[in-house]
């Protein structure tokens, strides 16, 4: 059905793939996820600021919605990692 090269999945038991997800969500995700809402925030409120719109000719007219993607992309994909964190504790704590 699917090709996945599970090189650290491959035999392992469910608490470890529980391990290896919480670590991979809080060491991996959540540091990413803060860059790119730290680098992107300034641009996207710029953006606001000045009502910007498409420079090219029959553009889009609110160009700063479509920025506005960006903060919500990593607003709710921080959600996400959030439940995964949680699913993993309680997994863990469960066994």
């Amino acid at each position: 059905d699917h090709v996945r090269i599970d090189i650290i999945y491959r035999g392992a038991s469910p608490t470890y793939r529980t391990i290896v997800d919480l670590i991979g969500n809080i060491f991996l995700l959540l540091p990413f996820l803060y860059i790119i809402w730290i680098f992107s925030f300034p641009f996207v409120y710029k953006s606001w600021l000045m009502n910007e719109i498409s420079r090219e000719a029959g553009g889009l007219s609110m160009l700063y919605l479509l920025k506005l993607a960006i903060l919500l992309f990593t607003f709710l994909l921080f959600i996400q990692s959030i439940s995964r964190i949680i699913n993993s504790f309680l997994n863990i704590i469960k066994k």
